[in-house]
């Protein structure tokens, strides 16, 4: 079964894909049709009761949750449909074991640990009860991360150490956030991954970290700081000591965090506010909720500041933005 969903703020899809509905007979294509069509082809021998399979595109990646007890990628499915993506499997809960190249000692994945796979060598995934993370990234945004991932037989487990935890940090993150993130920060949060990959994979093999490692550490924490913010966004009373205390960083740390980005936290939060007013008024679920309880839901405590700061950054008046959204439906 297939479903498609919104999310009630922001318009980002969700795919859904479940074997409910599908005959135990004609399971096995299903599964294989839909992971050839989102990432690439995939032999499944061995599945477990009636589960849930999850897609989440978000721009140029998506994000799978699934759990099988057998899945391989053969030098056939190579053939249909060669991997133009690099592969991050996420252990979230009990074992699996990976191997690649024949000759190539098996990787164990317990529960935290992260792999790298090249679609584009064989591989078998065999899994005990637990959950496995999939994400998938096109090869155009990793740099060198493809010609690395080679040289270690087309598979390579993370080590436990410092740069390691800054792309499980990240794509954690990145998870919790895929819902509620628009295509063009999936994209460039996306190329921050790829970005801290590059530098966990040259670490591993060359014991290189250094300035590089430095600027992947600023990346996650300018994540953490934007996500602790969105969380409180509706909050007027919103400050940097307040996102300070929630990060257990100093407020001179979140100063300093965002004026390396090029911005400020005060003008994060307020372009933040507006974006998630602008999204509300072109949902219809909002149809009938006025733009003053949608300003104050987002943390705005003054009605003429807002439409100020609404018409400056848009252009345009809430009602039109509104009112332009309900035209094109009708139409």
């Amino acid at each position: 079964m297939l479903a498609s969903e919104a999310d009630g703020t922001h318009h980002v899809p969700r795919l859904l894909v479940s074997t409910s509905g599908i005959s135990p007979s004609d399971r096995v294509d299903f599964w294989r049709e839909q992971t050839a069509h989102i990432a690439f082809p995939l032999t499944l021998r061995e599945w477990k009761d009636d589960q849930l399979f999850v897609i989440r595109p978000l721009g140029g990646i998506a994000m799978i949750d699934m759990r099988c007890r057998l899945t391989e990628r053969t030098h056939s499915d190579i053939v249909k449909k060669p991997g133009d993506c690099i592969v991050i499997a996420h252990q979230l809960s009990g074992e699996t074991v990976l191997e690649g190249r024949h000759g190539q000692d098996p990787t164990q994945l317990k529960a935290g640990d992260v792999a790298v796979v090249d679609p584009d060598q064989p591989f078998v995934h065999t899994g005990s009860a637990g959950y496995l993370r999939v994400w998938v990234f096109p090869r155009a945004i990793l740099s060198h991360v493809p010609t690395l991932v080679d040289r270690c037989g087309g598979l390579m487990r993370l080590p436990d150490d410092g740069s390691a935890k800054l792309v499980k940090t990240f794509i954690n993150e990145l998870g919790s956030q895929i819902e509620t993130l628009r295509p063009l920060a999936a994209e460039a949060f996306a190329a921050e991954a790829a970005q801290i990959l590059s530098i966990a994979l040259s670490s591993r093999m060359h014991g290189e970290g250094g300035e590089a490692t430095r600027n992947a550490a600023a990346s996650v924490r300018l994540l953490h700081l934007h996500n602790a913010i969105q969380r409180s966004l509706g909050d007027p009373l919103l400050s940097v000591a307040r996102i300070a205390a929630d990060c257990g960083i100093s407020p001179r740390t979140v100063h300093y965090v965002f004026d390396s980005s090029g911005t400020s936290f005060a003008s994060h939060v307020l372009g933040r506010r507006l974006e998630t007013v602008k999204a509300a008024l072109s949902n219809p679920r909002n149809a009938f909720t006025s733009v003053a309880e949608l300003a104050f839901a987002c943390g705005f405590n003054s009605l003429s500041n807002f439409h100020l700061r609404y018409r400056e950054r848009f252009g345009e008046s809430p009602g039109k933005t509104r009112g332009r959204y309900l035209d094109q439906r009708s139409n």
